[in-house]
């Protein structure tokens, strides 16, 4: 998955300027999705943001893909998982169910549109998004991306 491995080497001085270690779990052979390149950018560069927003004292953020059939995903006939997993401050218990809402925000600067756009973009490209946390030991945000279905005899290019 391309545009994740740019963006954590986009993101490696600012891990280690913040005492974070980035470990990079990729699985070898990932399918494509039918996303832009560009949108996945964007969308992966926010998680690692809010992830280290979340350890300003370090920690460490796991960065996992895997490649998961129709009995893991439901609907999906296959899809990619990327997983998100931080070791910072968690998010509180009530702020769990407005973490997507546009313009929830508890970041001093923050705009409170990041999340809610990733979402957006993603559930209009038919993945899906969710995360796991608990206050004072991390977050895990997990996102589904369906595999780009090649039509027989026709293959498009990278």
């Amino acid at each position: 998955l391309q545009p994740l491995e740019r963006v954590c080497q986009f993101v490696k001085a600012k891990c280690a300027s913040q005492n974070v270690q980035l470990i990079q779990e990729f699985h070898p052979e990932i399918p494509r999705t039918m996303f832009d390149p560009s949108h996945l950018e964007q969308i992966f560069l926010n998680f690692i943001l809010n992830a280290l927003t979340a350890m300003p004292y370090g920690g460490t953020l796991t960065i996992r893909t895997s490649h998961k059939s129709s009995e893991t995903t439901g609907d999906m006939r296959e899809a990619i998982c990327i997983e998100f997993i931080d070791t910072g401050t968690g998010i509180r218990k009530e702020n769990l169910s407005k973490i997507f809402d546009p313009f929830f925000t508890t970041k001093k600067d923050g705009v409170g549109l990041g999340l809610s756009v990733a979402r957006q973009v993603i559930e209009q490209h038919r993945g899906t998004i969710g995360l796991e946390s608990e206050e004072g030991k991390g977050t895990t945000m997990k996102v589904y991306l369906p595999v780009l279905q090649e039509k027989a005899g026709h293959k498009r290019g990278e």
